[in-house]
């Protein structure tokens, strides 16, 4: 049984989306009853007119409440004298595309039991019988319609970082009370059910990858190969390095007394500490320093911001670039006596002892060696087997390159630890429109080498845990967000929108990817027709 309400309907849900070009309204959602949803129109679509009628931004607050799937939109129909069944054409705006999409007016549909009680659709269930589930089937219908729409109005997972696992778990969830509807209320309703929870879970299931293998996974690998070269190499320069300082080099404990001792008899001389973690990393009224002894054997104290300080710790970061970004923070000093003491607080005690100015250090597990007797914390000093290592990335990109080829590029740089090639990728400007008043452009804009370091150490942590390859599955229109203008010196700037899925390992299967960690959406831009370039400094 069904009634209906003499008011029409074309059945469609949508939200205004104010800040689009072109303005519209974007459809959330498409009622199951609705015969639209016989046509061609997506969730996700941006309707832009109806019937030839263009919506406006500028005519907005007459038009706003009676456009199609807003509150009023019955008072409209009504308001141009439209009929049941009359035929609506809507235009879209689908991917930088204009399209057309008809469908039938309705009045609002209203269904009943044979025992006269309000129902979901013909032949049941009840509204408000929860059939021995948590909640009545309004209720719980409610909620899968928000969820889904949320789900298909971004079916690229771009608008939100969605973890696609956990949000498959919570979807099969309803699997139970589908599979009860679809058995014991046959009929278009349960039909319509069951269909839009099979695209949600085919979308959150993403895409399954059948042609990774062993040998496209060698790039793996790379780390370790390279990790075991420089641990060589590391050990071979420790024992040049100590063969090299001959009596230079004494033993650090017992250490002379700062105060009492004659330091001068041992400034100059090398000593090499014992491995320091980082609880021997301390701060001290605004200073961090590094801390080796005990009170027993007295303490030698390093300045953490002295420049062979920051040389090795830029030195290390480039090992990580280059080799592999995980290496224990255990750490082996030589360091030159100085004839200056120090005291600071350490353990909860004062603690006075000799500073060492760093001349060499060993890092990790003997993972690799750094001289730092020419450091003068601005050059760069190689590690021990930094140049033997080669480039393994074969992949070159001219400047012709569409913005999908620049992505794919930037996968591979970090699949094969290329980092300057990648680090080559980003925009050295920020251009953006303004609603009033010229654009801002600023051709000077730089990135701290701090900032790429940190991106690149998590972009290789990703591609050798658990993320397993990345594919480019969209690039979207070429956009002009600022017309050139001569006269005023502004450049003509192009954008376009990337879309990346990362692919995981569940159990002996590759598919999609997609959680908090990983960005899908990448943003590209041009000016005056030069190379793209990605414009937001993210990682993998």
């Amino acid at each position: 049984m069904s009634d209906t309400n003499p008011d029409l309907y074309t059945g469609i849900t949508t939200r205004e989306r104010l800040e689009h070009v072109p303005y519209g309204h974007e459809v959330e959602w498409i009622a199951w009853d609705s015969d639209f949803r016989n046509s061609d129109l997506r969730h996700g679509d941006i309707i832009v007119a109806v019937d030839d009628k263009r919506y406006l931004k500028e005519t907005r607050d007459k038009e706003f409440s009676m456009a199609v799937g807003n509150y009023a939109e019955p008072a409209y129909w009504r308001q141009v004298g439209a009929k049941p069944g009359q035929q609506v054409h809507l235009e879209v705006w689908r991917e930088g595309k204009f399209l057309s999409i008809t469908g039938k007016l309705q009045p609002q549909q209203f269904y009943y039991t044979a025992e006269n009680r309000s129902a979901m659709g013909p032949g049941g269930p009840e509204r408000l019988v929860n059939d021995g589930f948590s909640s009545p089937w309004s209720g719980w219908y409610e909620k899968f319609v928000k969820n889904a729409s949320m789900r298909l109005i971004d079916p690229r997972w771009e608008r939100m970082r969605i973890n696609n696992v956990v949000a498959l778990e919570e979807h099969m969830a309803d699997k139970e009370r589908v599979d009860f509807l679809v058995k014991n209320y046959p009929g278009p309703f349960a039909e319509s059910v069951q269909s839009d929870w099979e695209t949600v879970r085919k979308s959150l299931e993403g895409f399954t990858y059948t042609d990774i293998t062993e040998e496209s996974l060698e790039y793996r690998k790379i780390g370790e190969q390279r990790a075991a070269l420089i641990r060589e190499e590391a050990e071979k320069a420790q024992r040049a390095f100590r063969e090299s300082l001959g009596d230079r080099l004494i033993n650090p404990f017992p250490a002379v007394d700062p105060i009492e001792g004659d330091v001068t008899a041992v400034a100059g001389k090398v000593v090499e500490l014992p491995a320091i973690t980082m609880r021997q990393f301390i701060n001290d009224l605004g200073k961090s320093y590094v801390v080796a002894g005990s009170p027993r054997d007295g303490y030698y104290i390093i300045h953490v911001n002295d420049p062979e300080m920051n040389t090795f710790f830029g030195t290390l970061f480039r090992y990580q670039g280059k080799v592999t970004p995980d290496i224990a923070e255990r750490y082996q000093f030589y360091g030159e006596i100085q004839n200056d003491p120090l005291m600071v607080t350490y353990d909860g005690r004062p603690a006075t002892g000799l500073m060492l100015k760093v001349v060499g250090v060993m890092a990790g597990q003997s993972s690799v060696f750094v001289d730092l007797r020419n450091a003068d914390g601005k050059s760069e000093v190689p590690f021990a087997g930094e140049e033997k290592l080669s480039s393994l990335s074969d992949h070159t990109l001219n400047d012709s390159a569409t913005p999908r080829q620049v992505i794919e590029a930037m996968i591979h740089y970090i699949k094969y630890a290329d980092k300057n090639s990648w680090q080559n990728l980003f925009a050295n400007w920020r251009a953006f429109p303004r609603f009033d008043g010229p654009p801002v452009i600023d051709m000077s804009y730089e990135l701290p080498e701090g900032s790429f370091i940190r991106t690149w150490d998590q972009s290789r942590r990703q591609i050798l845990g658990d993320v397993y390859d990345a594919r480019v599955i969209y690039e979207g229109p070429h956009e002009t967000v600022i017309e050139e203008d001569e006269a005023a010196g502004i450049p003509r700037v192009e954008q376009a929108k990337v879309i990346v899925d990362h692919v995981g390992k569940f159990g002996n299967t590759y598919r999609s990817l997609s959680n908090i960690n990983v960005h899908r959406k990448w943003i590209l831009q041009r000016i005056n027709d030069g190379p793209w370039k990605i414009l937001e400094l993210q990682s993998l």
